[in-house]
């Protein structure tokens, strides 16, 4: 004879196996749509970027790898044969979920590191004006020379002050 409460016990591990792998399912879906989602806000990025001069070269050096293998991905899920699909999207779905789910997580992450880049950038920039501008004044004297380093020592304090809060890297969760 079966034991009843073995039976009842099996009956709600199995309801709890179904409706947990049901919600992995969904992750999987919600998780791919959002992956499909950054990379275009990160495709329409890299082509608006194209328009500006200084940071075209840090977009595509952060953005381009990262839309490649989005988009490498993607295409791999899409076009998986029937049985490799079947299994995947139905029977194990927790492991596109966790790529789609990383590869979301870096798309977030490029949005600071371009930030840093870009600040860095203009560092380099402004260390370089400041440079050319110090060797022009120690090249022709003139009375205002020390007007000039006092207001290159202001506008790098600034600079720098200003900039500080938007070095600090955030965290996108």
């Amino acid at each position: 004879m079966a034991d009843p409460v073995g039976l009842v016990s099996l009956g709600v591990g199995g309801i709890r196996g179904l409706l947990g792998h049901r919600e992995a399912v969904r992750r999987r879906r919600r998780a791919i749509k959002t992956l499909a989602t950054e990379v275009d806000a990160a495709y329409t990025a890299l082509v608006l970027a194209q328009h500006r001069g200084d940071t075209r070269i840090i977009y595509d050096e952060v953005l381009a790898p990262l839309i490649e293998e989005g988009v490498v991905f993607l295409e791999g899920v899409r076009t998986r044969k029937h049985s490799a699909n079947l299994q995947k999207r139905w029977i194990r779905p927790h492991t596109d979920s966790q790529t789609a789910q990383a590869l979301v997580k870096r798309f977030q992450t490029a949005a600071s590191e371009i930030e840093l880049k870009v600040i860095a950038l203009n560092v380099d920039l402004a260390r370089q004006e400041i440079s050319r501008i110090t060797v022009s004044a120690t090249v022709t004297p003139a009375p205002d020379s020390g007007r000039l380093l006092v207001a290159q020592s202001l506008i790098l304090s600034c600079f720098f002050s200003c900039g500080e809060a938007s070095v600090t890297p955030q965290r996108h969760e």
